[in-house]
């Protein structure tokens, strides 16, 4: 029995206790638990102040602060699971940073916009090194007021994100009178995780959307919310409350733990680690890609029984195809030469993006499809169908998402003919409007960052792909994680 792939962790108990209105807190762990910034209305609460690793001068005064949709986000931010008990969710702690930057509803005096992106830029440089993980639990009240493009505040947390190094979990808002669909900036922003709310059924599984959710597209042909997760929680002081102000947080804690479990990890990378691992191949409005851990499984950096994950990051040019040729198709996928089983390709391109935020906001834009070439040379495509350059420019961003930066292929196989066991990986990287650069060339563009999650399925649990993908690649390939599990590799 192989420990890299049977690892495993504790579930709570099925119970929940609605007298319980405070949680124990176990200050023994915390050096050795991960911290999130949360961007809120500051914290309070005397049982968590013990969990703010970080003082952060405020934007936004005590008294006039949302103190208390902060103190509820920072109870499921530091022990979501331990509220919600009743719950599918893996036993998480975190840490946090306090940035008191929110009001309560109805003050009259409220910070500029200009001044609370300043505050954050200053804030993301206080707290580097510290975390890479910021929640944003809040949304402007109204969606922006073109439906094409990017909103100022999307745009400017995308900035400070891209250049911190920040992966901001974001929620996408929850419908008011006046708005019942329209996610609510900063949902639109790029770098970001965008999250939707969720119900549980009976049996604390997740199901259903919300319907306190608001919901995708964004603007530009992103794919937005990209995960969801329960929206109606417990929190601080025993308080049932639902809205996507508190899916974020349970994403924002395993995000965080990801970060910390990563040999080498990027914002983007994590970000597909996380979509990867999502029970959804197809995208949808208002669940996303559903959510990034389901109870059974293993957490999203470990391989679960029967299947192996490949993720790396790669630095590529635009307007060249580049190719990671023998991947090696696991022989326990394969019977009388067909494929039997799951593939998921999940890739996300750092997009180079126009100051403008109109429409074409995306200058650049990836394509990528696993391969297989047959004996005589023929090429087909398993995931990724390859058609966005082909279809008219309107057909292709409508459906197949032609500019949106993240390319997610999924498909569960089961009489797919491949010809040997050695599959290849295409990417190549297009533009357009590089005018607005100084660019007349994509030449003249330097290398743009990529980062690809690759994930296999057998069928079989105890198939023993996990030591057969590992043996094939053998020195091309190194577990990928602090202690065991995912392989990283550049140069596969």
């Amino acid at each position: 029995m192989e420990e890299a792939i049977t690892e495993s962790f504790l579930l709570r108990r099925r119970f929940f206790n609605d007298g319980l209105s405070r949680i124990r807190v176990n200050l023994s762990n915390l050096k050795n638990i991960p911290t999130v910034v949360i961007v809120d209305g500051g914290c309070s609460a005397v049982s968590y102040l013990p969990f703010n690793v970080m003082s952060i001068t405020p934007l936004v005064d005590q008294h006039d602060a949302d103190l208390r949709h902060g103190n509820k986000v920072t109870s499921v931010i530091c022990q979501g699971s331990a509220w919600n008990n009743n719950l599918a969710l893996p036993e998480l702690e975190c840490k946090f940073i306090s940035v008191q930057a929110i009001n309560k509803k109805g003050v009259s005096i409220q910070p500029t916009t200009e001044q609370f992106i300043n505050y954050l830029r200053d804030v993301a440089n206080e707290t580097k090194g510290v975390s890479q993980v910021w929640n944003l639990s809040f949304n402007e009240s109204e969606p922006y007021y073109s439906n094409e493009e990017i909103s100022y505040l999307g745009h400017e947390v995308n900035r400070i994100s891209r250049e911190f190094n920040i992966l901001p979990i974001i929620s996408i808002g929850n419908v008011s009178r006046s708005n019942n669909i329209r996610l609510c900036p900063p949902a639109d922003c790029e770098s970001a995780l965008t999250i939707a709310g969720r119900c549980a059924d009976e049996n604390g599984m997740a199901t259903t959307p919300c319907s306190m959710s608001l919901r995708g597209p964004a603007p530009a042909g992103m794919k937005k919310p990209e995960l969801s997760w329960f929206s109606t929680l417990r929190m601080i002081g025993g308080v049932i409350d639902t809205g996507t102000s508190y899916s974020t947080p349970l994403i924002s804690s395993i995000a965080a733990h990801a970060f910390k479990s990563l040999k080498e990890p990027t914002p983007d990378l994590v970000r597909a680690l996380l979509i990867n691992k999502a029970e959804r191949c197809a995208h949808d409005l208002r669940l996303g890609w559903g959510s990034p851990w389901k109870e059974g499984n293993n957490l999203p950096w470990y391989c679960d029984e029967g299947t192996v994950t490949l993720a790396w990051n790669s630095k590529i040019r635009a307007g060249f195809a580049y190719y990671w040729n023998d991947i090696p198709l696991p022989t326990e996928m394969l019977e009388d030469g067909k494929i039997k089983g799951e593939i998921i390709l999940t890739a996300i391109l750092k997009p180079l993006v126009s100051e403008l935020g109109g429409e074409n906001y995306f200058a650049t834009r990836l394509q990528c499809s696993l391969q297989s070439i047959s004996n005589d040379g023929k090429v087909k495509n398993l995931l990724g169908t390859m058609k966005e350059s082909k279809e008219k420019e309107l057909q292709s961003r409508q459906e197949l998402a032609k500019w949106s930066p993240i390319r997610h292929h999924g498909k569960s196989f089961s009489g797919v003919s491949v010809d040997n066991t050695k599959l290849r990986l295409y990417a190549r990287i297009f533009t357009r409007d590089l005018y607005q650069f100084d660019m007349s060339s994509h030449h003249e563009l330097s290398e743009q960052e990529v980062s690809f999650v690759l994930t296999f399925k057998s069928h079989d649990k105890d198939s023993g792909i996990y030591n057969s993908m590992k043996q094939r690649l053998g020195p091309k390939v190194e577990v990928g994680i602090i202690e065991k599990n995912i392989d990283i590799d550049n140069t596969i």
